[in-house]
Formats: C-alpha cells, sequence, structure tokens
C-alpha cells in the first residue's frame, strides 16, 4: 500500500503508482558486482552465478524446514 495511491469517486475506482516512494525502494535494493577471471562469457558467468544463489537458497529452505521437528530429532 505505500507505492499506490488508491481512490473511489461513485461507481469508479483509481489506482496510481507512487512514482517517488517507487523510486526510494528501488534506491535502497541490493546491488551486487560479480568479477572472475578466466575464459568464459559473461551470460555463462551470470548463469553460473544464479544457479549457485538459487542452491544457497535451497539449503537454507532445508535448513528451516528443519526446525519443525523436535529438537532431538535427527
Amino acid at each position: 500500500m505505500n507505492f499506490i495511491d488508491w481512490q473511489v469517486a461513485g461507481d469508479h475506482f483509481g489506482v496510481a503508482i507512487k512514482q517517488n516512494a517507487v523510486t526510494r525502494r528501488m534506491n535502497k535494493m541490493g546491488k551486487y558486482i560479480l568479477f572472475y577471471f578466466g575464459d568464459s562469457d559473461w551470460m555463462t558467468c551470470l548463469t553460473l552465478s544464479r544457479e549457485g544463489d538459487e542452491i544457497g537458497k535451497a539449503f537454507k529452505d532445508l535448513k528451516n524446514e528443519t526446525d519443525l521437528f523436535p529438537l532431538n530429532t535427527r
């Protein structure tokens, strides 16, 4: 709700994006720089980086799901 403004006027419903709020949020988003050394092209390096990120997120999810079990369960 912080990024949209809406109004009801009679039988119409209007929605507008709060551009300043969206811009401020986008400026706070994280950025990273990927450095590599070798003969690979940039698309290969980017793909490998994204795959590594997906694997890391999967392990994090798996680790968090194990918290559902009792403490003595392994």
